[in-house]
């Protein structure tokens, strides 16, 4: 679903991803974990095509990004950072614009989509209130409630748990795993690793093919997500900086396989 080949992105003398190898297959649930400043959000705008790549290749659902991002886009559903929508319209007629905005927004199915979307966010019953009137965590929601409303193949979600109290933080992750039950391929970044091992029990393991090595996996909880860790630099992290600039980093890699 998701293929990456050394992907590379600078901004001048700063380079914010370093020569990243992913490959998610259908079916998987993968995390990609890493601090504040690591640039996951740089890749994960990479993989939609809002941002172009140094260098490297991006494949998503088979198909070259962003050279095909209208035919691949329409599959897929996106949360990145904080979700923009209108302050003084409702949460529904939000939704209805977006879904009335591009192709696969059918009209006839529109209203169903919504409120299961709704449903599923645990908006329903407060959609017709002003965007403005709703609190971070509500808009949070209502970003996700955006990215599900068209039912992706491939979910893309970028530190979805941002302004959530336990709670919201709890049904979301229970959401995740429904809809990976479901056959929704999901890639998360997040700074937490409790936004991405929501189970308990056995152990699994598992390991990453990186483009210098092959790291194995620590243990997670079953029902989580296998680990691994790819290397990466960023600008800074907690021991400082490097000579160059830079300094060296881990992103941690989590993915279940699917059985």
């Amino acid at each position: 679903m998701i293929t990456t080949r050394s992907l590379t992105k600078r901004y001048g003398s700063v380079t914010a991803v370093r020569s990243v190898d992913i490959d998610v297959r259908e079916g998987d649930r993968y995390g990609l974990l890493g601090p504040n400043g690591s640039g996951k959000t740089t890749l994960v705008r990479m993989l939609l095509g809002l941002v172009f790549a140094t260098s490297g290749e991006i494949e998503v659902m088979g198909c070259r990004m962003p050279r095909h991002a209208s035919r691949v886009l329409r599959d897929v559903g996106a949360l990145v950072e904080g979700p923009a929508a209108y302050p003084n319209l409702s949460g529904r007629t939000n939704l209805k614009l977006l879904d009335a905005a591009g192709p696969r927004g059918d009209r006839r199915t529109r209203r169903r989509r919504i409120d299961n979307a709704l449903e599923q966010v645990g908006l329903a019953g407060i959609d017709r209130r002003p965007v403005k009137a709703y609190s971070l965590g509500m808009r949070q929601r209502l970003g996700l409630a955006a990215a599900l409303v068209r039912r992706p193949r491939l979910l893309i979600l970028d530190e979805p748990g941002n302004g959530l109290d336990p709670h919201g933080i709890r049904d979301t992750r229970q959401l995740l795993l429904d809809l990976s039950q479901d056959g929704v391929t999901i890639f998360l970044s997040s700074h937490l690793l409790a936004e991405v091992a929501p189970g308990s029990g056995s152990s699994i393991a598992g390991g990453l093919s990186c483009r210098r090595a092959s790291i194995p996996c620590a243990p997670l909880p079953a029902g989580s997500w296998s680990t691994a860790r790819m290397q990466a630099r960023w600008r800074r992290c907690s021991t400082g900086r490097s000579s160059t600039g830079t300094a060296p980093a881990w992103w941690s890699v989590i993915r279940t396989p699917r059985h």
